[in-house]
């Protein structure tokens, strides 16, 4: 997607987002009052940050191997560590969200595809001690950063997958005998990967699953996988945050005859919209 039709695709989605005093599920009211909305900075987020900053700091050259859309910040295979943790990780607000996401929905299981520096990764693994969390990574001096982030964390409940998605993940699903609670999609920015991925991990969903999929609006290919997903109505609810997505699957809820999706931006970012006139 071209800077022109990114800027178009945000736009769209700023005049379609409405904030919270518009949103009346209470269900995803209550998501976004505790995470959303939620400013505190927990006891993990300085060690990780510290963590981050020292990557953007490390002029490392290493060659990647991409197994999924490429980057526009990097044309090319041989890059640093800095570039990659300056464009290519979660930013602190998305990362630190993620936290709080997974921290609301009590995720104990919880995979990841795409691991990078392990920025995201490793807040995931914060939440709780004892929650899991597999996370797939296909490029191999990528691993190796992350695995020496996790051990600098002290985070022991981190297993990393190495290898292509499309071979590493279900030969991983062959085996595992566990429920997930929170699905983190952010390794292949491409439509039929991503929807295959999805469709081989639903059979392992618990009964009230989270899936993030970052970067919807990335390509006008991504924003049409985004599009899918919520067309084959197999969740419950679904937000639209413009730069990623929340789809929830939950247990069938009374007076929820169809999927809840909406499309939702902060009040700072439209101001007139405090609820006066709801």
């Amino acid at each position: 997607m071209n800077v022109f039709n990114t800027a178009l695709a945000y736009l769209k989605y700023y005049l379609k987002a409405q904030t919270v005093y518009k949103i009346h599920s209470p269900f995803l009211y209550d998501m976004i009052a505790q995470c959303f909305r939620d400013k505190r900075e927990y006891y993990c987020f300085k060690q990780i940050e510290e963590v981050r900053t020292k990557a953007k700091k490390n002029t490392q050259q290493i060659t990647l191997q991409d197994f999924g859309a490429g980057s526009r910040v990097n044309s090319g295979n041989t890059t640093t560590i800095a570039q990659i943790a300056k464009s290519a990780t979660s930013g602190k607000d998305k990362a630190q969200l993620f936290f709080k996401l997974a921290k609301h929905f009590g995720a104990k299981t919880i995979v990841e595809l795409g691991t990078n520096l392990g920025i995201s990764t490793a807040y995931l693994a914060s939440v709780n001690s004892e929650n899991t969390v597999y996370t797939f990574e296909g490029d191999p001096s990528l691993v190796g950063i992350s695995k020496e982030n996790f051990k600098s964390l002290g985070l022991n409940n981190i297993e990393v997958v190495e290898g292509n998605f499309d071979k590493t993940l279900p030969m991983f699903l062959g085996q595992f005998d566990r429920t997930i609670n929170l699905v983190y999609l952010d390794g292949n920015h491409r439509k039929a990967p991503t929807l295959q991925y999805y469709e081989w991990l639903l059979p392992y969903f618990s009964d009230e699953v989270l899936i993030i999929v970052d970067d919807i609006r990335w390509s006008d290919e991504m924003y049409d996988c985004w599009l899918t997903l919520l067309a084959n109505g197999k969740h419950s609810y679904s937000l639209d945050y413009g730069t990623f997505g929340l789809i929830v699957h939950k247990p069938a809820t009374p007076m929820l005859k169809a999927p809840a999706d909406i499309i939702y931006i902060d009040s700072k970012l439209k101001p007139w919209q405090i609820g006066l006139f709801s």
